[in-house]
């Protein structure tokens, strides 16, 4: 009995699709088509190439349509060979060729010059959803066209286009010292060299077009820096100094409810009362959708967020701007006297367009911006409770990004970590006494 199957074999980043041909004991060859996919998007059950949320349903019908009618044509082309013609390996490359042998007309419209490609990349941002479902965010759309903008910046340093093939480990290198002549931050360089390296994945992994080889190679620099956030004394300090104005009044008591929520400003700043629910212990919380994910958590609100909805008849501050809201911060630890020179980055107002963050000593108050809520409540209470239930507040899935994220170096942490154990070794002690 003649059968005809499609399959993977290669467990490579990128492998050919076979195709196999059987007729009892005596016929059993098989042949490469011209087709290369990342085995993981192989369905060996269906033979056929998985539709998932990181590859182009387009490209991915196209050539499944491909793959099914090389079968079918295979199966026709076998049934009527002479028989003085022997189905050999040859006699399928033979066959396979006249209809394959360009491996880019399943792959037409496709531009290999790096900046080209990357126009038509941006272009499916907006429909394109993440691993967990999700439609890309606005924050993550803005990160790649503004390091489209870099690469064609570098492009025009060059004076010749970037290919896709070109991007390898002597490519980034290079890259990377083009950014930090221009003072880029390290962790500013690593999210542009993951962006590239995620348009160039693309590239190669779901519309099968060529790619360095040692693309998988590149790992984005970073550094752990020092995030401002508020002591527990600063915002004490916060909440007792007199706001005069309205505006300002309402930019205070938003930067107390985030430092006391955890939240990013897309969030607090959608906090509805309506959203508000009252556990039977007398414990309040709020329940919401963190626009970041699409995660819906629940949040505790602290004694301090309720005196703020009491003065103000049951309802959160006035909506602020974003722009509106980080001039304003400033403003208020100005006034509350946050002077201490700091280290940190300041956005430097943008030369010819092109704006970045200047890392150097500054009054503290200059560094006050819309996260510092998040990062205060992260950082005061890291190692006073457990990880886990932070991370439950901030809405942190990964434990490894929660703590690049709080404002403590690592010899911090091992600090605060040690009096916690020391804190719970007290308490064992005790229970231990008195029983």
């Amino acid at each position: 009995m003649t059968k005809i199957k499609l399959l993977v074999r290669s467990t490579e980043d990128e492998a050919p699709v076979l195709i196999r041909l059987t007729d009892g004991r005596k016929v059993d060859i098989n042949r490469r088509t011209n087709i290369n996919i990342n085995p993981i998007h192989w369905d060996a059950e269906k033979e056929q190439i998985k539709t998932s949320r990181s590859t182009d349903k387009n490209v991915v019908k196209k050539n499944n349509l491909a793959l099914q009618k090389l079968k079918a044509e295979l199966l026709q082309h076998y049934i009527e060979k002479p028989t003085d013609v022997k189905a050999n390996t040859k006699w399928l490359k033979d066959f396979i060729n006249p209809e394959f042998e360009q491996p880019e007309e399943a792959y037409t419209g496709f531009p290999k010059e790096l900046m080209n490609y990357w126009k038509e990349f941006n272009k499916t941002l907006p429909s394109r959803k993440t691993k967990k479902g999700t439609l890309v965010t606005k924050g993550t759309i803005a990160n790649y066209k503004c390091t489209e903008r870099l690469f064609e910046r570098y492009d025009k340093y060059l004076g010749r286009e970037i290919m896709i093939t070109d991007v390898g480990l002597s490519f980034a290198e290079k890259f990377t010292s083009y950014c930090a002549e221009k003072n880029y931050s390290i962790n500013t360089i690593g999210g542009h060299i993951k962006c590239l390296k995620s348009v160039c994945a693309h590239a190669h992994y779901i519309n099968g077009m060529d790619a360095h080889r040692q693309l998988t190679k590149i790992e984005p620099v970073s550094e752990e820096v020092d995030n401002v956030w508020l002591t527990d004394k600063m915002i004490d300090t916060v909440e007792a100094t007199r706001m005069d104005w309205g505006m300002m009044d309402d930019v205070c008591d938003w930067l107390l409810i985030s430092c006391d929520t955890a939240q990013r400003f897309s969030d607090f700043m959608n906090f509805k009362p309506e959203n508000i629910r009252h556990l039977e212990d007398g414990t309040t919380l709020l329940d919401l959708e963190q626009r970041k994910g699409k995660k819906k958590i629940s949040i505790y609100l602290s004694s301090r967020v309720l005196r703020i909805l009491e003065k103000r008849g049951g309802q959160f501050p006035p909506i602020v701007g974003a722009d509106t809201y980080n001039d304003w911060l400033k403003i208020i630890g100005k006034r509350c006297g946050f002077d201490e020179q700091t280290y940190g980055g300041k956005h430097d107002g943008g030369e010819n367009g092109v704006g970045r963050k200047v890392w150097k000593m500054y009054a503290f108050w200059e560094l006050m911006t819309s996260h510092i809520g998040r990062r205060s409540f992260a950082s005061n209470y890291y190692g006073k409770i457990p990880t886990a239930l932070l991370m439950a507040q901030t809405g942190h899935t990964n434990e490894q990004t929660f703590l690049r994220y709080i404002g403590k170096s690592n010899a911090d942490r091992t600090i605060e970590l040690a009096k916690y154990l020391k804190r719970e070794e007290k308490v064992k002690e005790l229970l231990a006494d008195a029983a």
